[in-house]
């Protein structure tokens, strides 16, 4: 079972790298995958875009947590 886990994440992992709307926020450990939703057209390296993504993946985060059809929860790294 925990190598079925691990291998889920690690595709995961190469769904988000693959992604232009998910950015992958740190390296991941074990299973654990840190990463944001970050819509086409918002300037990832501009400090000033960065309160709508925060905003919006609360939002996502809120939601998935109400529904129960995933379990997420949320952090901060290096100020984003």
């Amino acid at each position: 079972m925990i190598y079925r886990h691990l291998a889920l994440a690690r595709g995961l992992a190469e769904i988000i790298r693959k992604s232009e709307d998910l950015e992958m926020m740190s390296e991941p450990v074990l299973s654990i995958r840190c990463f944001r939703h970050v819509p086409r057209g918002i300037d990832r390296e501009d400090p000033a875009c960065d309160r709508y993504p925060e905003q919006l993946n609360r939002a996502i985060t809120d939601a998935l947590i109400t529904t129960g059809c995933a379990y997420v929860s949320a952090t901060e790294l290096s100020g984003r």
